[in-house]
């Protein structure tokens, strides 16, 4: 859409503290749970904790930066046993074993 006073500039987001209640939504607040470094890429992988105040859900945020990028997922809890699940199996299938 182009505006009559000139081009559309993109809204820049707002960033705040991790483990703090987002100012505009006090429903929402976020806990670090897990950050580490994947040696094999370089990405940083956060896993968060996201609890809603009013209805008490809980979901497991991953947050995977690469450079400026950030890929987000949330996930409910029996997905995430789901995925958990999958990806040990898969580490104890290629793990080399030890001699």
């Amino acid at each position: 859409m182009l505006l009559d006073d000139g081009p559309c500039q993109p809204q820049r987001r707002r960033s705040f503290p991790v483990n703090d209640v987002f100012p505009q939504d006090e429903k929402l607040s976020l806990s670090t749970l897990e950050r580490f470094r994947v040696p094999i890429g370089g990405q940083d992988i956060e896993l968060q904790q996201l609890d809603y105040a009013h209805g008490g859900m809980s979901l497991l945020r991953l947050r995977i930066r690469e450079g400026k990028r950030f890929t987000i997922f949330d996930l409910d809890p029996v997905t995430a046993r789901h995925w958990g699940e999958v990806m040990v199996r898969w580490a104890a299938a290629v793990e080399p074993t030890e001699k």
